[in-house]
C-alpha cells in the first residue's frame, strides 16, 4: 500500500486542520527543510500571515461598513503581527494564537448565543487559523533546534 493510499484511511490526517495541534512529522519535516523555497502559500509562515492578514481584512470591512472609522486602529495589532509572523518572529505566532482565540471566543460568547451553525462556524475557523499558527511556531522552534546544533556540535 502506498503512502497517499496509507494517509487517506488515517482519520487524523484527514482531520488535521480541525485537530490543529496534530502535526504529522512529514509536514514538520517539509517546512523545515523547504523554508527558504516555499511560496508564501505554501509556508506555514506565508498561511498564518495571509489568514491574518484575511481577518484584519474582513474586520476593516465590517468597520468601513458600520462607519466606525475610529475602529480601524484596532487593525493596527493585526498587521503589525503580520509582518512578524513572516519575519518568522515566534513570540508573535504566540501572541496570534492568543489574540485570535479571544476574539473568537468574545465571538462565540457575546455575539453567537443561541445561532449554532453559527457557533461551529467559529469552532471550525478558529480550528483551521490555530493549525497553521501552530504550525509556524513548531517550524520555528525546529529551525532554531537545528540552529543551535549546527553551532553547538558534538556536545
Amino acid at each position: 500500500m502506498n503512502n497517499t493510499t496509507e494517509r487517506r484511511k488515517n482519520w487524523k490526517y484527514n482531520y488535521q486542520w480541525l485537530l490543529w495541534w496534530q502535526i504529522t512529522p512529514y509536514e514538520l519535516e517539509n517546512q523545515v527543510e523547504n523554508y527558504d523555497s516555499l511560496d508564501i502559500f505554501r509556508s506555514a509562515k506565508g498561511i498564518s500571515a495571509l489568514f491574518l492578514l484575511l481577518s484584519a481584512s474582513l474586520l476593516a470591512a465590517f468597520i468601513i461598513h458600520y462607519r466606525y472609522y475610529p475602529g480601524l486602529i484596532a487593525i493596527i495589532p493585526y498587521l503589525i503581527l503580520v509582518v512578524f509572523i513572516y519575519k518568522g518572529k515566534r513570540w508573535a505566532m504566540v501572541l496570534a494564537m492568543i489574540i485570535f482565540t479571544l476574539d473568537r471566543a468574545y465571538n462565540f460568547i457575546a455575539l453567537d448565543v443561541g445561532n449554532v451553525v453559527s457557533g461551529i462556524v467559529n469552532i471550525v475557523i478558529w480550528a483551521i487559523f490555530m493549525h497553521y499558527f501552530w504550525l509556524a511556531e513548531e517550524v520555528e522552534a525546529e529551525r532554531r533546534k537545528n540552529i543551535e546544533e549546527d553551532v553547538l556540535p558534538g556536545e
